[in-house]
């Protein structure tokens, strides 16, 4: 894929796979330093060229977009005004008009510090953190089981050997 992407985009930062429609996703860092989705079809074997993907109504600044099982719900980290504070991680889910609102995962996870490069494994969300509590230093990586509805959150700091006093 990655060969295929150059060709198609070369300041691509991240990419994924959507789970049901087997579309790429991707990133592009613009001259102005921000990360913008796009979305890619393969075409008679090949990817074809990216759409802008809008979150809501807007095409908004993202980074690590990923996606629960089902492709229902894209997780992002994101810089936005109605955060917390430094990048927050952030929920869309996918409706018949396009991806909704962004909606922020709350201040159980996100801090005035950055929270970064979320990643979901079977029901359960990862995600890097400056600001947690029981942090190391620099950025540690914290759990904390995941649903689409999110009732509940508790955040597990994954303690060492997976965190250090350093990123």
């Amino acid at each position: 894929i990655e060969n295929e992407l150059i060709e198609i985009e070369s300041n691509i930062t991240y990419s994924i796979i959507h789970p049901t429609s087997q579309n790429l996703f991707y990133t592009v860092l613009t001259s102005d330093n921000e990360e913008i989705l796009y979305e890619s079809k393969k075409k008679n074997g090949k990817w074809q060229s990216g759409t802008k993907v809008k979150v809501g109504k807007k095409i908004i600044p993202m980074s690590h977009p990923v996606f629960t099982a089902d492709g229902s719900v894209m997780i992002f980290s994101a810089k936005r005004t109605n955060g917390y504070g430094g990048y927050d991680l952030w929920y869309s889910k996918q409706t018949e008009k396009g991806w909704s609102n962004p909606v922020n995962l709350g201040n159980e996870i996100n801090t005035k510090e950055d929270e970064i490069t979320p990643f979901l494994y079977s029901d359960y969300l990862f995600f890097a953190s400056k600001g947690q509590k029981e942090n190391f230093g620099g950025f540690d990586i914290y759990g904390t089981p995941w649903s689409n509805e999110m009732t509940t959150i508790d955040v597990e700091n994954l303690k060492q050997p997976y965190n250090s006093h350093s990123d």
